[in-house]
């Protein structure tokens, strides 16, 4: 794996993870809000940024996914080099 590929993995995981907490808060905070003043257009504006936190987070699941089945492959590619290097000889447990 590049330092590059790493690299985005990295980036993927973390925004991955800061979205669905900072989705969490703004969710339920506007429900607080909601909740507390009664007012219609609160009401509204907590739907809409409902909708939005469960797309984004439905997306972020998605993308999350996909990362780890290509982390996954390229895992089992380098597992597979390895042991045949280790039948031929050629590599003794060293990264």
């Amino acid at each position: 794996m590049t330092d590059r590929q790493q690299l985005v993995d990295t980036a993927n995981t973390v925004f991955t993870n800061k979205t669905t907490q900072i989705s969490a808060y703004t969710s339920t905070g506007a429900g607080i809000i909601s909740a507390l003043s009664k007012i219609d257009l609160v009401a509204q504006i907590f739907l809409c940024i409902g909708l939005i936190t469960l797309s984004i987070t439905i997306l972020s699941f998605l993308m999350n996914w996909r990362y780890k089945y290509k982390q996954d492959k390229r895992e089992q590619e380098i597992h597979i080099v390895k042991m045949q290097l280790m039948k031929e000889g050629k590599w003794h447990g060293q990264e």
